[in-house]
């Protein structure tokens, strides 16, 4: 915390004299903060649009050394303020600092998972990372949907039989969050992203026969917010 020491003494004429003195005690560092956007996006794991990354450093001291970076893979980019992101300063004397890092969305554009890295320095000569204070900040930019296919399934196809088999496979870059089924527009069969981990996406389903055409819907997903 910020501490402030006063010291007055007086003489026996009367006269005055006080000083203050302001310090700090710094144990622990900085902490950081999401932004809400940040915090929704960290909850799902996923987005299909890039978005800006807002994180928040608080300290009772002065960052004096600051360094952003992210690793996607096997490969680590060292953030450039300015360019990759920018950085807004509040706190003055004898008040917490804090340090808001705007990371821009266009960072963020190839598709891949990543991991978002800050290094700092305080006047306490403190060393953190976002890591070490249990601040993760890790997502994954997905931009392609996923691919369904249909074997043994014709469109306005007609076929002899008591029951049909068809099969259903659902592939997708990153993962699958679940699959839906629907037949005549009733749910009709929901797959998990546990089922794809024992089929590797590969569904085989029977249907019954009938004296009419029926239609199969199949809704796959790797969340709620990317459906095709």
């Amino acid at each position: 915390d910020i501490y402030t020491l006063t010291a007055k003494s007086v003489d026996k004429a009367g006269n005055e004299t006080s000083k203050t003195l302001t310090f700090s005690v710094n144990r622990d560092g900085s902490n950081y903060l999401l932004d809400e956007a940040t915090r929704k996006l960290i909850k799902s794991g996923f987005i299909n649009k890039p978005q800006d990354i807002v994180i928040t450093e608080v300290n009772v001291d002065i960052v004096k050394f600051a360094e952003l970076s992210y690793s996607k893979g096997d490969e680590i980019v060292k953030l450039v303020e300015g360019k990759d992101f920018i950085v807004q300063e509040t706190g003055g004397d004898g008040q917490w600092k804090q340090y808001t890092y705007t990371i821009k969305a266009s960072c963020f554009e190839a598709e891949g998972d990543y991991t978002i890295n800050i290094y700092s320095e305080d006047y306490a000569e403190n060393q953190m990372t976002n890591k070490s204070k249990n601040t993760l900040v890790e997502f994954i930019v997905d931009k392609t949907a996923p691919i369904i296919s249909i074997a043994n399934l014709e469109n306005m196809g007609r076929y002899k039989e008591d029951m049909h088999e068809f099969i259903i496979n659902v592939k997708d870059n990153m993962g699958m969050s679940y699959v839906e089924i629907y037949l005549d527009e009733k749910l009709w069969h929901t797959y998990t992203e546990d089922d794809f981990s024992i089929t590797d996406g590969l569904f085989t389903m029977y249907i019954d026969s009938k004296n009419a055409y029926q239609s199969i819907r199949v809704i796959a997903a790797e969340d709620r917010k990317s459906v095709v």
